[in-house]
């Protein structure tokens, strides 16, 4: 049975995949009052999530730091798409921001991950960003 923590933080992304993003982050409030008391793979899903939702919202410098902190942890197979996405993600804003050497360097990143959900069509996201740099 998933953890209580596993739990809200799906019940979290699900909010947020539905629109509800004030509700998503109000799930993950509590998550982030003790993140050091949290296994990697939930921690690294609780920064994705928010990196996602403030990212949406427009709050993007909250957002790459929360990417970031995805990125930062220890790499979990079960948690991989969540940093690959993550670096996508950073390369996304710094494109937008016409950063196109930090773009460059983090869409490159996002394709060092292997074996992971979504590989294929992240890793053509990516292919794609390149060349239109």
């Amino acid at each position: 049975k998933p953890s209580t923590p596993t739990l809200t933080l799906f019940q979290s992304r699900n909010a947020y995949d539905g629109g509800y993003y004030t509700r998503a982050l109000s799930y993950l409030q509590p998550l982030s009052e003790a993140p050091l008391q949290m296994p990697p793979e939930e921690l690294t899903f609780l920064y994705y999530l928010y990196g996602r939702i403030f990212h949406t919202q427009g709050k993007l410098s909250i957002a790459y730091d929360n990417y970031l902190k995805c990125i930062a942890q220890p790499d979990i197979p079960s948690s991989r798409w969540q940093q690959s996405y993550s670096s996508y993600y950073i390369g996304e804003i710094a494109r937008n921001q016409e950063n196109r050497e930090l773009a460059r360097q983090y869409y490159k990143k996002a394709l060092t991950y292997t074996d992971y959900f979504y590989q294929s069509s992240l890793e053509n996201q990516c292919k794609v960003a390149l060349g239109k740099l």
